[in-house]
């Protein structure tokens, strides 16, 4: 009987649909997932008003803006094309995404250690998402298949011992120029894998194939670029597309000294934030015992990437979400753990699996699904916000908001948000984009000034709590 299970269990079907499962549930916190009662956070707002903004025929960084790479954007503008406009589209994107992600993480796995191993190492590489996602559709969790995708051919590469294909550089041109084109501190894998593969080929003198990884890398990532870059010049907006991903972006994140990022970053790395400190205790482990030698190169790579993605989680805002791109590497970790505990009988390896899938973690999808990541209060306040904006106001309608709103209201209130700057780091004055624009609908909250005039031609049509709604006066 046991023998039957465990072959139903070591199959390849149920890895496929058991990693199904598992991004379906992890994604079950997400305020877009169907049935959901929660209410999409502020990111994740503005980058569906953005995405909709863009699917009006408004240029990206010209008309709409926001200090993100444009691929977050043309994800949620995709989801929402696909699903006529319905959140959920956004939602399945985000299954499929993170689900290739999986993917890719457990074949990472694979080619190091047993399926069964590669199987607990990528679960428990997907429960560590689920505190952090903090509901989703973020950029993080976006750019987790072009990691896990990079990682896995960097592996390969490795453990092979065998020249990367032009295939495979131009698939790590490709993810890299993606995980870029979401928030350019997602490239840690690249960079550290990377120079690892380039410093040992120097070492060994291979000047030659270091000549070539170089040069083919630089022509496709170049190539892959193009089309966006060609956007933006056709469209006459890439200095500001150049200023809001990286010149804003710079300054954004310059905000502590580097002593403070550097004693912050030691914090992650140990493992009192929240990277589990199972991290440093392996690495520590495999020094001590010589096991690092094994495969040299994967392990300086695996150090040095979790260093530098540890020190981007430092820079900028320091938000829990920032971590979700440790998610693919953390595999390399926990699948060396399993395969040093030697599961070598039937009933040892079931043992493991139970032991790993039922402690909590599935529990915890569950409490955090429940409320769909959102708070009840913010979800009211939207609610009744938005209530009232469709009260006063018709399908056609532009509306605008100060930087102070909460940006579901334009996700929910279904009116053409006019706004250019939605940014949650930038409140620009709106009064004079206002005075030009003159959407029929304004929302601000009340400690907020606009006086000069601004809203001479509106009428308080209501308000509620901080929020006030005006309305423009018939001509």
């Amino acid at each position: 009987g046991m023998d039957r299970l465990w072959r139903l269990v070591d199959s390849r079907a149920f890895v496929l649909l058991s990693l199904l499962l598992v991004s379906v549930a992890i994604l079950l916190q997400s305020p877009l997932a169907p049935y959901a009662n929660g209410c999409v956070d502020n990111d994740s707002s503005i980058f569906i008003t953005v995405a909709r903004s863009m699917m009006d025929g408004n240029i990206l960084y010209k008309d709409v803006t926001d200090h993100k790479g444009p691929l977050i954007f043309l994800m949620d503008a995709l989801g929402l094309w696909l699903a006529k406009g319905k959140l959920v589209g956004i939602w399945f994107l985000e299954v499929l995404s993170l689900y290739v992600a999986s993917l890719f993480t457990y074949r990472t796995a694979r080619l190091l250690f047993d399926r069964i191993a590669s199987w607990i190492a990528t679960c428990l590489s997907l429960f560590f998402l689920i505190p952090v996602l903090m509901g989703g559709n973020l950029t993080e969790e976006w750019a987790l298949p072009y990691i896990a995708l990079a990682l896995y051919v960097f592996v390969k590469h490795l453990t092979s011992g065998k020249e990367l294909t032009y295939t495979q550089l131009f698939v790590l041109s490709l993810t890299f120029v993606m995980a870029f084109l979401l928030k350019a501190t997602y490239v840690c894998v690249w960079c550290a894998f990377g120079f690892v593969i380039l410093v040992g080929l120097l070492k060994n003198r291979k000047y030659k194939v270091a000549m070539k990884y170089v040069g083919c890398v630089g022509v496709f990532v170049v190539l892959v670029a193009l089309p966006f870059v060609g956007y933006f010049v056709h469209h006459d907006a890439l200095q500001e597309a150049y200023y809001w991903m990286v010149e804003f972006n710079t300054q954004y994140s310059a905000t502590e000294s580097v002593l403070s990022n550097l004693f912050f970053c030691l914090q992650i790395l140990v493992g009192i934030r929240f990277l589990p400190m199972v991290v440093m205790l392996t690495f520590f482990f495999m020094l001590f015992n010589g096991d690092y030698k094994k495969n040299r190169l994967i392990w300086y790579g695996c150090v040095l990437t979790m260093v530098l993605t540890a020190y981007t989680c430092t820079i900028g805002g320091r938000y829990e979400h920032y971590h979700i791109v440790f998610s693919p590497l953390l595999v390399l970790v926990y699948g060396y753990l399993l395969h040093r505990l030697k599961m070598d009988t039937v009933a040892k390896r079931l043992a493991m699996m139970i032991l790993i899938t039922g402690c909590g973690a599935v529990f915890m999808i569950k409490k955090v699904a429940n409320g769909n990541y959102h708070y009840v209060y913010e979800n009211r306040m939207v609610n009744e916000v938005v209530k009232r904006i469709r009260e006063h106001s018709s399908p056609g309608d532009t509306m605008m908001g100060d930087g102070s709103i909460h940006r579901a209201i334009y996700v929910y209130a279904d009116r053409k948000c006019v706004n250019k700057y939605l940014s949650n780091a930038f409140s620009p004055d709106i009064r004079d984009e206002v005075s030009a624009k003159k959407p029929q609908v304004v929302v601000r909250v009340k400690s907020d000034a606009m006086g000069d005039g601004t809203l001479s031609s509106y009428s308080l049509a209501d308000s509620y709590g901080p929020y006030e709604i005006y309305v423009k006066d018939s001509e």
